[in-house]
C-alpha cells in the first residue's frame, strides 16, 4: 500500500504504522548472568542525542543490532522519577536531512516501544496497549503514543485519545563515521491512563526495544521496518534501581498448556523473576519422568484435555504433588475438562455465573484474609496486591467446605480463595437471589484443596494469566505471592516433635502427650492449628485425642487407655492455609492387669467362699467313705 503525503503530520502517522506490524517476535534478551544491581543516577543524562560514555556509565547496558548494524543500548533511572533510554549505532549509509528539506525526502524514523504486558508481540492488546515514543527525523522531539489492535493504524497519539504528552526524546546526532544516537525519557511511574503510559508498579519489569526505518520515504512499505531484540530489566529488591539479573528462585515450574500456546506474558514474567520454568505445549510431563518436588501449572486449552491427562493430574496431586489449575469455559471441550477436574474434588463448576457485574476486578478485600501467603512481604517483590483483574463467566460452588473431611480418599480441607461471595450476578448482570438452588456463601472465584499426604491444588479462572490480564493491576503480584505458597515452599506446617511420656504402661495410666508445631521458618503457630491424636489397633481407630495449644508452638494433651494390647499412635496437624503435617507413628503397649486384693472386702469374700466350700467338701468325703463300708 502506498500513500502520497501532503503534510508532515500525516506522513508520520503513516510511517509509524509499520513499526509494530513488522518484524517477527524475538526472544527476550535478559541483561546479564551477573546478579549485580544498577542504582539510580543522581545526575540524569542530557537529552541531546549525543550518547557519551560519561553520562551513561552507571546505566544498565546491552549489546544488540538494529538491522545489520551493531547497536549499544542503555537504560537508567532517577529514583522515583524518570526513565532514560539511549541507542547508539553506526549507519554508514545514513543520509542527513533537516527541516528545510522536502518533506517527502527519504529519512529515518525511530520508536521506543515499551511492552506493558510482556508478551513480546508487535502490537499491544486492547486491555494492555504498549507505550511508544516516536521520533521523526524532521521533528526535534518525540511524540507520545500507544499501540492498539488495529493493524491499519496500530499507533494512537496520547493527546488524540484525551491523554497527555509524557516524556520526550531528541533526534539523532551524526558524526563523520555515520554514528547515530537517540535519547528518550519517560516517567518511571506513568499515571496517564488514557495514554496507557508505562508504570513500573504494574510488574516491576521494564521490557523494551527500538523500532526503526532507515532512509525511507512517505511511500515506504510496512515490511521494511527493523527492530532490536527485546531488552529486559527488573527493579531490585529494594525498589531503588534495576537488577541486572533475576533473583534466583527455588521453585521449579512446569507450565502445561497442551495443544495451546506458551503464553509469552506469563513465561516472560516468570523468567524475569528467575523461576526455573519448563513449558510443555506438546507432550505432558505426566507422560515422562519429571521433578515431583515441583509446581505444575495447568492451563486448560480450548480443546480441553483427555480423561487420561486429567487422571494423571489428579493422581499427581493425590500422591503429594502441587498444582495450580487455570480453568476455562471457552468451549464445550474446555468446560467439560474443567468440570471433570472440579468434580473429583467435590466442587461444582457453575457456568454463566459471574462474581462481578462488570467483570473487571476484585479488590483485596475480596481475598481470603485467612490465607497466610497474602500477608507480609512477598518472596519476589515488595509490592502488595490490591486487586486482581479477570473476565470470568463461572464460579466454583463449594457445596461442602471440608475441614478434616475426605477428598481423594484422604483427609483434606477445601476453602475459598476469595470471600466476597455475596456479589453474585447472572450472565445478564442481574444480581442472583440467595436461594436454595444457588447458595451465594458457597460461591467463590477460586479455591484450594490441601490433602493429608501433602498435595495441594488451587483452581482459578484461566484469564487471570491471559496476555490481557497477566500484567494488569495486581494479577502478577498475586501470582508471585501464590506460587511459592502453592509449591509448599512457604507457609507450610512443620510438626517438629511428638513425645509420649511412656510407651509401655498398664491399663488406666495417664499418658502425657506433647507436640511442637511451627511454620517452615520455625515460627511458632498456636492459633487456628488443629493437632489430633489417633490410637489404632490393627489399623482400626480406637480413640482420638485433641491436643490444646500452650505457647511457643507447644500442644499438650492426656491419654488413658481402657483396653490392653499393642497399639500405634498417629499424630496429624492441620491449619487453614498451611496444609497438613504428620510424623512417624509411635508404638504403645498397654499390659493386662494382674489379679490383686486391693481392699478388705475382697479378702472377706474369699474367706466366706472358703468357709462354705471346705465343710461341704468334708461332708461329701465322709459320706462317701461310710457308705462304702
Amino acid at each position: 500500500m502506498k500513500v502520497k503525503m501532503k503534510a508532515r503530520g500525516v506522513m508520520l502517522v503513516t510511517l509509524v504504522v509499520a513499526l509494530l506490524v513488522t518484524s517477527a517476535v524475538q526472544n527476550v534478551y535478559i541483561v546479564s548472568s551477573n546478579p549485580s544491581q544498577i542504582l539510580p543516577v543522581t545526575a540524569p543524562p542530557t537529552l541531546d542525542g549525543n550518547v557519551t560514555t560519561s553520562e551513561w556509565q552507571n546505566s544498565a547496558s546491552f549489546n544488540g543490532t538494529l538491522g545489520n548494524f551493531p547497536a549499544s543500548v542503555y537504560v537508567t533511572s532517577t529514583n522515583t522519577s524518570n526513565l532514560y533510554f539511549a541507542l547508539n549505532f553506526t549507519n554508514p549509509k545514513f543520509i542527513p536531512v533537516n527541516a528545510s528539506n522536502p518533506v517527502n525526502q527519504t529519512h529515518d524514523f525511530m520508536a521506543l516501544q515499551i511492552d506493558n504486558n510482556l508478551d513480546t508481540a508487535n502490537l499491544g492488546t486492547k486491555a494492555s496497549p504498549d507505550d511508544v515514543m516516536v521520533i521523526d527525523q524532521y521533528n526535534t522531539s518525540a511524540i507520545d503514543a500507544f499501540t492498539s489492535t488495529n493493524t491499519s493504524k496500530p499507533f494512537t497519539y496520547d493527546v488524540s485519545a484525551n491523554g497527555t504528552q509524557n516524556g520526550s526524546g531528541k533526534r539523532l546526532k551524526i558524526n563523520s563515521t555515520g554514528q547515530v544516537g537517540y535519547e528518550f525519557t519517560k516517567p518511571l511511574y506513568g499515571s496517564d491512563l488514557k495514554g496507557h503510559d508505562f508504570n513500573i508498579n504494574n510488574t516491576g519489569v521494564l521490557q523494551f526495544r527500538f523500532v526503526s526505518w532507515f532512509n525511507q520515504s512517505a511511500t515506504a512499505n510496512f515490511s521494511t521496518a527493523v527492530t532490536t531484540k527485546w531488552f529486559q530489566v527488573r527493579l531490585n529488591s529494594t525498589g531503588t534501581g534495576f537488577a541486572k539479573a533475576p533473583r534466583e528462585a527455588n521453585t521449579k515450574v512446569y507450565f502445561e498448556n497442551i495443544g495451546g500456546s506458551a503464553n509469552p506474558s506469563l513465561v516472560n514474567l516468570f523468567n524475569a523473576y528467575g523461576f526455573n520454568l519448563t513449558v510443555n505445549t506438546v507432550d505432558s510431563i505426566f507422560n515422562k519422568t519429571f521433578d515431583k518436588n515441583a509446581l505444575v501449572i495447568v492451563s486448560i486449552s480450548k480443546n480441553g484435555y483427555s480423561q487420561n491427562y486429567i487422571d494423571g493430574l489428579i493422581n499427581f496431586v493425590k500422591n503429594g504433588g502441587h498444582a495450580m489449575v487455570f480453568l476455562s469455559t471457552d468451549s464445550s471441550s474446555s468446560l467439560s475438562s474443567s468440570q471433570s477436574i472440579t468434580s473429583k474434588l467435590n466442587i461444582q463448576l457453575l457456568n454463566n455465573v459471574v462474581l462481578q457485574k462488570n467483570q473487571t476486578s476484585l479488590n483485596l478485600t475480596g481475598f481470603n484474609q485467612k490465607l497466610p501467603f497474602l500477608k507480609g512481604n512477598s518472596t519476589f517483590t515488595n509490592a502488595v496486591p490490591s486487586n486482581v483483574s479477570f473476565d470470568s463467566s463461572f464460579a466454583l460452588n463449594l457445596t461442602t467446605v471440608h475441614s478434616g473431611g475426605y477428598v481423594l480418599d484422604q483427609r483434606g480441607m477445601t476453602y475459598p480463595m476469595f470471600t466476597q461471595s455475596n456479589l453474585i450476578y447472572d450472565s445478564n448482570g442481574n444480581k442472583k437471589a440467595d436461594d436454595k438452588t444457588v447458595l451465594n456463601d458457597n460461591l467463590t472465584l477460586a479455591s484450594t484443596t490441601d490433602l493429608e499426604f501433602g498435595g495441594r491444588i488451587s483452581l482459578l479462572p484461566a484469564n487471570l494469566i491471559s496476555n490481557n490480564f497477566i500484567s494488569k493491576d495486581g494479577n502478577f503480584k498475586y501470582l508471585l505471592r501464590m506460587m511459592p505458597w502453592s509449591a509448599g515452599q512457604i507457609y507450610r506446617l512443620n510438626l517438629n516433635s511428638f513425645v509420649m511420656s511412656t510407651h509401655n504402661t498398664s491399663l488406666g495410666t495417664t499418658i502425657r502427650l506433647t507436640a511442637n508445631v511451627t511454620n517452615n521458618f520455625f515460627t511458632p503457630l498456636n492459633q487456628a492449628v488443629s493437632v489430633q491424636i489417633t490410637v489404632r489397633r490393627a489399623g482400626s481407630p480406637i480413640t482420638h485425642v485433641t491436643l490444646l495449644p500452650e505457647q511457643n508452638g507447644s500442644f499438650v494433651g492426656e491419654l488413658k487407655m481402657q483396653t490392653f494390647g499393642w497399639f500405634t499412635v498417629d499424630i496429624l496437624s492441620s491449619s487453614y492455609g498451611y496444609g497438613f503435617a504428620t510424623t512417624k507413628s509411635q508404638a504403645m503397649f498397654i499390659s493386662k492387669p494382674l489379679p490383686t486384693y486391693n481392699s478388705l472386702s475382697d479378702l472377706n469374700m474369699v474367706l466366706v467362699v472358703l468357709g462354705l466350700v471346705i465343710p461341704v467338701a468334708v461332708i461329701i468325703y465322709f459320706y462317701t467313705k461310710y457308705n462304702k463300708i
